[in-house]
């Protein structure tokens, strides 16, 4: 009776073992399904990163390309440009009349517009008021 009740017990701390290395290797195999999908992600964004890189090298490739076209182009035409030196020797005589000007008469207004202009110069060259000497007569301003 003892070894049945010893089997007994020895089968079910078995089955609670194995019980609950089944439950671990469910909650493993979770794991190990969350790391391929993390993984998964991972490669998928670095493939999309480095597509994106090749087109940018392509696209910058490409523009290399053009302008060393443009460059080539360039310096072709600039190889045929010749550079022409010439001197001109020539005498030009023209006769500019200048005007003259006769019977220049100011109206009363622009004299006096003059004589105010004076005097104010005067006045601050000389360090006085404008207004002293604007009382004064033309002749005897300094």
């Amino acid at each position: 009776m003892y070894i049945k009740l010893a089997i007994a017990i020895a089968l079910f701390t078995i089955g609670s073992l194995v019980g609950s290395t089944g439950a671990n290797i469910v909650a493993r195999g979770k794991i190990k399904t969350m790391e391929a999908n993390q993984q998964k992600f991972v490669n998928e964004k670095l493939f999309e990163e480095q597509k994106a890189r090749q087109a940018l090298q392509e696209l910058i490739n490409t523009e290399r390309a053009e302008k060393d076209i443009i460059a080539a182009q360039l310096e072709k035409s600039l190889k045929t440009v010749k550079v022409v030196e010439k001197n001109v020797r020539e005498i030009i005589t023209k006769e500019i009349e200048k005007p003259v000007y006769r019977d220049c008469v100011l109206p009363s207004t622009g004299v006096r517009n003059l004589r105010e202009a004076a005097v104010s110069n005067n006045a601050a060259a000389n360090g006085s008021s404008s207004s002293e000497s604007a009382t004064q007569p033309i002749s005897q301003v300094p």
